[in-house]
C-alpha cells in the first residue's frame, strides 16, 4: 500500500512562514518569513506556526495541548529569495563532522540538514541568509558567546547578529541549560527576536507510585513553566533505523529498494509472534524492579509475562508469545547504531510496547517501534508527537490492566491492529523523518 502523500500547507500565500525542522526533530518554528514556501515541521517538527504574525495563540491545558507547540513567525532580516538552488545555508555548532556528530546531533541535525530539499550546511558562519543550529548539550555557554562574537565580529558594545539561531536541547530534565547559564548574555549577542529555542523533554514532575499490592500508577506531571518562548521538539524516526528496517527486509525477506521503491506497507507484514517490550525482568540474577528511573518499564514487562503465562494456561487457546529482554545493544552504543537484531525482532512482532523513563517523557522507542509496521502501545503523554492520535494510529495504556485487556483485543482483531498500525507506520514515516 503506497505511503499516503505529505500534506500541503494550505495558508494565504502572502501569509507563510519559513519554518524548517531536522527532526524528527522530530519544525524550526522558524521565523524566516518567506512568502514562497513552507518547510515542513521539524529540525523535528516546528509544525503548525504559519498563521499571520504578530497574533498571539492560545494553548490549553488538554492532553494534546503543549504550551510552545503552536506559535507564530517573529521578524528577522527578510530571506532573500533570490537564491538560484532557493536552500537555507546551515552552519551547525558543534560542526558537522563526525568527531562531532553522535547522538541526537547527528540523527537530527546533522541528517536532517544533508538531507532536506530545503537547506544545506555551510561552514561559513556569516554566509548570506545564514542560520544557526546549536546542540546546546554539547556546547558551553562561553564557547558560544565567544563564537558569535568572533562570527559577527562583535565588540561588547556592538551591535548584535543579523540572523536567526535556533537552540536545540534534548536533554532528559525540563530545564535548559544553555539558556539557564546566561539567557540575558546570549540575547545581548543574538537580539530576542532571532532566538529559537526547541526542547525535548517540558514535562516536570512525572513519576511513578505504588498502590494496592504493587501496581503502579503513572502521573503525568506537568508542562514546565518558562518566562520565554520554547517549542518543543519530540524525537523523530532515525535515518539509520530506516536503512536498518531495509537492510533486515533484503536479508530476512528478500524485499529490496525499501523505502523508496516499494510499495510495501510494513504493518501487513507476515508476523509471527506476538508482543514484545525490550526492558528484561532481571539481569542475569539481578532484579531490576527497583533500577532507577524505570519502575514503570519493570512492570510494564512483569505485567505482560503474568499475562502471557496465565493466558497460556488455557489448553484451548493459541499461546501467547512474549518479549521481555534487550535486543542487541542499548544505551550509548544503541542510540549511535541500529542494532540489526533489534529491527528483526519489531519486524517479527505483531504488537510492540514501549514505555517512558519514570521522570520524564520522550525516548527513541515510539518512533522506532512506529517505523517498524508493528501496533505500537504506550504509556501515556502529556502531550503525544505531532499527528500522533490515541486509537488512531497509537495506542494508550494507562494501567497494568488497561494494558493487558488491551494486549488480548489486538492479537484477538488482526483487521483493528494492523489498521492502527498501517496509519502510526505512515505517520512516523510521512511526518517524523529527521528533514520533515
Amino acid at each position: 500500500m503506497p505511503l499516503p502523500k505529505r500534506s500541503s500547507c494550505r495558508e494565504n500565500p502572502t501569509r507563510r512562514a519559513l519554518y524548517f525542522s531536522i527532526v524528527g526533530l522530530w519544525a524550526v518554528g522558524s521565523v524566516l518569513v518567506a512568502q514562497k514556501f513552507l518547510l515542513a515541521h521539524q529540525v523535528a517538527r516546528f509544525h503548525r506556526w504559519a498563521e499571520t504574525p504578530g497574533e498571539s495563540t492560545q494553548t490549553g491545558d488538554g492532553p494534546h495541548e503543549v504550551a510552545g507547540e503552536v506559535q507564530h513567525a517573529r521578524p528577522h532580516r527578510p530571506l532573500d529569495l533570490s537564491l538560484s538552488d532557493r536552500t537555507i545555508p546551515v552552519y551547525i555548532i558543534p560542526g558537522a563532522g563526525e568527531e562531532a556528530a553522535i547522538g541526537e546531533h547527528r540523527h537530527f541535525i546533522v541528517d536532517g540538514v544533508r538531507k532536506s530539499n530545503f537547506l544545506r550546511l555551510t561552514s561559513n558562519a556569516t554566509e548570506k541568509n545564514v542560520v544557526w543550529m546549536v546542540d546546546v548539550f554539547r556546547y558551553t555557554y562561553r564557547s558560544f558567546v565567544q563564537e558569535a562574537r568572533r562570527a559577527g565580529n562583535l565588540s561588547p558594545t556592538s551591535s548584535q547578529l543579523g540572523w536567526p539561531v535556533h537552540l536545540f536541547d534534548w536533554t532528559d530534565s525540563s530545564g535548559i541549560h544553555l539558556l539557564k547559564r546566561g539567557r540575558s548574555g546570549i540575547i545581548d549577542i543574538v537580539g530576542e527576536q532571532n532566538l529559537h529555542c526547541h526542547k525535548r523533554s517540558l514535562v516536570k514532575g512525572r513519576r511513578i507510585v505504588e498502590v494496592k499490592k504493587g501496581v503502579p500508577v503513572i502521573l503525568n506531571g506537568k508542562m514546565d513553566q518558562y518566562n520565554f518562548h520554547v517549542n518543543r521538539m519530540p524525537y523523530a524516526v532515525r535515518t539509520d533505523i530506516v536503512e536498518g528496517v531495509a537492510r533486515v527486509l533484503n536479508i530476512s525477506y528478500g524485499i529490496k529498494g525499501y523505502p523508496t521503491n516499494t510499495t510495501l506497507n510494513l504493518a501487513t507484514l507476515n508476523r509471527s509472534l506476538d508482543v514484545a517490550h525490550y526492558w528484561p525482568l532481571n539481569r542475569g540474577s539481578k532484579k531490576v524492579s527497583n533500577e532507577p528511573i524505570a519502575k514503570l518499564r519493570f512492570h510494564v514487562s512483569k505485567a505482560i509475562d503474568e499475562h502471557a503465562k496465565e493466558h497460556n494456561k488455557n489448553p484451548n487457546k493459541p499461546n501467547i508469545s512474549a518479549l521481555i529482554d534487550v535486543q542487541g545493544h542499548t544505551a550509548k552504543v544503541g542510540r549511535n547504531k541500529a542494532q540489526d537484531n533489534y529491527i528483526q525482532s519489531m519486524l517479527e512482532h505483531k504488537i510492540v510496547v514501549v514505555s517512558q523513563r519514570d521522570k520524564w517523557e520522550g525516548h527513541y522507542r515510539l518512533m522506532e517501534a512506529l517505523a517498524s509496521g508493528a501496533l505500537v502501545m504506550t504509556d501515556p503523554m502529556l502531550s503525544l508527537p505531532y499527528g500522533l492520535e490515541e486509537g488512531e494510529n497509537v495506542v494508550v495504556y494507562r494501567d497494568m490492566a488497561d494494558l493487558k485487556q488491551k494486549i488480548r483485543h489486538y492479537l484477538d482483531n488482526d483487521s483493528a491492529r494492523i489498521n492502527i498500525a498501517s496509519k502510526g507506520w505512515a505517520e512516523a514515516m510521512n511526518r517524523h523523518r529527521s528533514w520533515l
